[in-house]
């Protein structure tokens, strides 16, 4: 009996698989509770011990990729964190507090009606400035809401950097202004470079600028200027043009050194007097020499697929830059992902995830935690550096984290209801799997595959049957027709729906009551998600 509750146990868990991996083979969202969960399932069942852990812990995240070094990075479970009104996310970065720290566009989005063409002035002023908060910290333990400013104040925000003095530095690409304020923000900024709605290529405009980097040792700070200059301007601590360098250049096969196609972020690496930028369109990084700008190294890999979005660094292991790339024009099946290289040897140590359309990466000082936000769908990713087997538990990790594991045992667990609301979310489910039969080639594998699993079943039941007079016939007559199967009858319901597991629980996700008041003003139910066409080659 317990040999037949086993090979039970097996079949359902194999059923469960298919159709979990039918659901996500089709599903490309960023849902904080169906997408984590139903990944973090598929972990589970992963598991050679998956039919009875017991009491045994089930890892808090993902593993996305592996690699033979110490750099596995997993995507957390319940993440990523979206919001309803949130729009495009522009920009991420960790507060002196360890909060994340998000700039989004509200309902504003950039699109072709957004600038003139000929000369770059922004055509929606009419509309007025983002009337929510723009600036949103989330404590990365709870996810909660811990402060957010910004109302009124921008128009299409981009960059988002914080420095060591207390004080974020934030762009605007339709102003085409430099901005810094407060920390926690306020009314007025304590600096505001540029002129307000004019572009400019001379030292007192800048043209849609896009980052900015903070030297913290004397104050100066680089600007990424941006879209049209194609330059990095050094300033002084008061706002003094100190130096520049850079050249535009269109795409190129194999584009020249201190070129720009778009710099879409700049990092200062202040132990080595390093500043590193992402091309965007040329699909690669550029570092120079600060505070002059000489040139030192680049690294363009074909991974990148011709676009490099973002970039972030740790000191962590004496130095390691992320990056993270955007969809490809020539090849729109190439993978996007997050990226980690060695800084000294250049060396490409791991990649991870899969995104849409990423725009912003930050990483935790130490390197244990990676963010990555997405304008389409609009989310924010967190992921965790992996502890190697036999390594302590870590207890805290540097943006304020706690912990690493989750206890959450398979059996006799509500937590695996929320996996099964995943599967059984009725609205979800009938749309993805009609989509299917779109998709031949998907179906020639999946029809075997169904077929096997009814074999497996029936020698299973022929098997464990004491019944002489079993027949394989009848029982498959028995599922078509719904005929009811006696006592010693193999019941497909039985494995497919535990009645012991017979109802779910809802994810609850960690929100404050007043946070939708403080982002919103209001409570609406449109969704400001907009997806891009790749061919719009010179926004976002």
């Amino acid at each position: 009996m317990n040999r037949e509750r086993i090979s039970i146990s097996m079949v359902s868990s194999i059923v469960k698989k298919i159709f979990l991996f039918i659901f996500l083979l089709n599903y490309h969202d960023c849902d904080p509770v169906e997408r984590s969960d139903a990944l973090n399932l598929v972990n589970q069942y992963n598991s050679e011990n998956s039919i009875d852990l017991g009491s045994k812990e089930l890892r808090q995240t993902k593993s996305v990729k592996k690699s033979l070094n110490n750099f596995n990075y997993n995507l957390t479970y319940g993440w990523p964190v979206i919001g309803a009104q949130l729009g495009q996310i522009s920009a991420v970065d960790i507060d002196l507090e360890g909060n994340i720290v998000i700039f989004h566009r509200g309902s504003h989005k950039w699109n072709d009606l957004s600038f003139n063409n000929l000369n770059n002035h922004y055509q929606q002023i009419a509309d007025g400035p983002i009337p929510i908060a723009t600036v949103i910290a989330i404590d990365p333990k709870t996810r909660k809401l811990v402060y957010s400013w910004g109302a009124n104040l921008f128009y299409l925000p981009h960059g988002l950097t914080f420095d060591t003095k207390g004080y974020v530095w934030l762009t605007d690409v339709a102003l085409h202004q430099v901005f810094k304020f407060v920390a926690k923000g306020s009314d007025k900024p304590e600096m505001a470079l540029g002129e307000a709605f004019v572009p400019g290529n001379d030292d007192k405009h800048f043209c849609k600028p896009t980052s900015v980097a903070i030297d913290s040792r004397s104050g100066d700070f680089y600007v990424a200027d941006g879209y049209c200059n194609s330059r990095v301007i050094r300033f002084n601590s008061e706002g003094k043009l100190l130096n520049q360098w850079g050249q535009p250049e269109s795409a190129a096969p194999t584009p020249s050194v201190n070129t720009f196609n778009i710099v879409h972020k700049v990092v200062l690496i202040e132990e080595s007097n390093t500043v590193c930028v992402a091309d965007r369109e040329h699909g690669r990084i550029q570092c120079f020499k600060s505070p002059l700008g000489e040139f030192i190294f680049s690294i363009s890999i074909n991974e990148f697929s011709g676009r490099l979005f973002s970039i972030s660094y740790s000191p962590f292991g004496g130095g390691i830059l992320f990056a993270v790339n955007g969809g490809s024009y020539f090849n729109p099946e190439a993978p996007i992902k997050g990226f980690l290289f060695n800084l000294t040897t250049r060396e490409l140590l791991t990649s991870f995830g899969d995104f849409k359309q990423p725009h912003d990466i930050v990483a935790s000082k130490d390197a244990k935690s990676v963010y990555i936000v997405e304008i389409g769908p609009n989310c924010l990713w967190r992921f965790e550096k992996e502890v190697p087997i036999g390594s302590p538990i870590l207890s805290q990790n540097s943006d304020g984290a706690t912990g690493t594991k989750l206890s959450l045992p398979l059996k006799n667990s509500s937590n695996l209801n929320i996996a099964r609301t995943f599967i059984l979310k009725s609205q979800l489910i009938p749309a993805k799997i009609a989509s299917l039969s779109s998709s031949p080639a998907l179906l020639l594998v999946l029809v075997p595959l169904i077929i096997s699993v009814i074999i497996i079943i029936l020698i299973v039941r022929r098997r464990t049957s004491r019944l002489s007079s079993y027949s394989p016939l009848q029982e498959i007559k028995g599922w078509v027709t719904g005929y009811k199967a006696t006592k010693n009858e193999l019941n497909l319901g039985r494995i497919l729906h535990d009645p012991k597991r017979s109802g779910f629980n809802q994810l609850a996700m960690d929100e404050s009551d007043n946070e939708a008041e403080l982002i919103n003003g209001d409570i609406h139910s449109e969704s400001e998600v907009e997806e891009f066409n790749v061919s719009s080659i010179r926004k976002i």
